[in-house]
């Protein structure tokens, strides 16, 4: 356990909060957790998370862009701030993503079996592989992002803690509960937005 570890895992809980009610300050509090783990992972030597965040700056920095471009709404519980909309995948938009999820795992895990001594290549290379999809989907508002990360933080609460990285184990445990919260959240607000855009025509 380190001091970089506790506030990036403070930082994280921030970020996914504020990923849930759809507000953009969550890329730049992300982009702060994300850097503090790649000092964390390197020292793990889990190096395919290590390698996933040194993308997920690249990857802030274009959800941010893409957030404050992109349509808001005015968020109801918070009077003077403003949330984006959400949207779905298509089916070949889901089969897209899943196909890309496995040929990354796979890549990744053949790429740390034979070129590192990373431990748990496949786990690793798994949450991994499916992070980077699903922050995309996320950077681009699609609600099926939840869905990933839902399988994500529950690989990811097993192989944290079996490297005692606790305070990360423990934040993805909250990660996972945040997760469907968000996942609930955003099917709702999908429905919403698209009941209020048909009322508008």
């Amino acid at each position: 356990m380190t001091i970089l570890e506790i506030i990036a895992a403070v930082f994280g809980f921030l970020c996914v909060w504020f990923y849930i009610v759809r507000n953009v300050w969550s890329w730049p509090t992300g982009l702060v957790q994300v850097l503090l783990l790649i000092a964390v992972f390197y020292n793990a030597k889990l190096y395919a998370d290590m390698a996933l965040h040194v993308v997920y700056v690249a990857l802030q920095i274009f959800g941010w862009i893409s957030w404050i471009r992109s349509s808001r709404i005015p968020q109801p519980d918070t009077p003077g701030t403003e949330m984006v909309v959400v949207r779905s995948l298509s089916r070949r938009g889901i089969v897209t993503s899943i196909i890309t999820t496995f040929l990354l795992t796979v890549a990744f895990a053949f790429s740390l079996t034979h070129w590192t001594d990373a431990e748990l290549p496949i786990a690793d290379s798994f949450v991994a592989a499916a992070s980077l999809v699903a922050q995309s989907l996320l950077a681009t508002r699609y609600l099926e992002n939840w869905i990933y990360w839902i399988v994500i933080d529950t690989v990811g609460v097993g192989l944290f803690a079996y490297k005692e990285l606790y305070p990360t184990a423990i934040l993805y445990a909250l990660f996972w509960a945040m997760a469907i919260a968000g996942l609930i959240r955003w099917i709702h607000a999908f429905r919403d937005d698209r009941i209020a855009k048909a009322r508008s025509l």
